[in-house]
């Protein structure tokens, strides 16, 4: 029996077809984000830059800052992350000056300390600073191994100005 070719056709009418491409902005009117790797991105194509895990978190940053800062000035935000959190300092700062822009946090610097990963092997309790994403132990050759340092991601302190 043929196919009644009318069917083909609105079968093919109803296929979505992407939106065009927006124009792109005048060069004067586009923000960056140095990733702090020698490259930049923007803050539209961050999916695409890698930089939306910093920027999310830069916001949760701002929200506990704001809320325990009360009516003070923010001069500084100290956190401690831990190697193993895949959190990149220097892009965690560029993102914070993107997020506390045009804020009461504008101003405001992020100071990030980095922690070492350390890790302990169960086996023989040799333990040692990882240079490599490796957990099996250098002595033993173990691989039922914890990690002691590194995992870590706080505010450790707030620097307010007075009121």
């Amino acid at each position: 029996m043929p196919r009644d070719r009318r069917v083909d056709r609105e079968v093919a009418d109803l296929t979505p077809t992407a939106p065009p491409d927006p124009p792109d902005p005048p060069a004067d009117a586009v923000r960056t984000i140095d990733t702090g790797t020698g490259t930049s991105v923007r803050p539209d194509t961050a999916v695409e830059g890698g930089t939306v895990h910093e920027l999310s978190i830069c916001h949760a940053i701002a929200g506990i800052v704001l809320e325990h800062a009360g009516d003070r000035p923010v001069r500084a935000v100290n956190i401690r992350v831990g190697q193993l959190r895949q959190i990149v300092p220097g892009t965690l700062v560029h993102c914070w000056s993107l997020v506390s822009q045009d804020t009461a946090l504008d101003g405001s610097r992020l100071r990030v300390e980095s922690v070492p990963a350390r890790v302990r092997c169960a086996g023989c309790g040799h333990s040692w600073t990882l240079s490599a994403p490796v957990m099996r132990c250098g002595r033993c050759g173990g691989q039922d191994v914890s990690v002691l340092h590194g995992e870590e991601f706080l505010i450790t302190s707030l620097e307010l100005g007075e009121a």
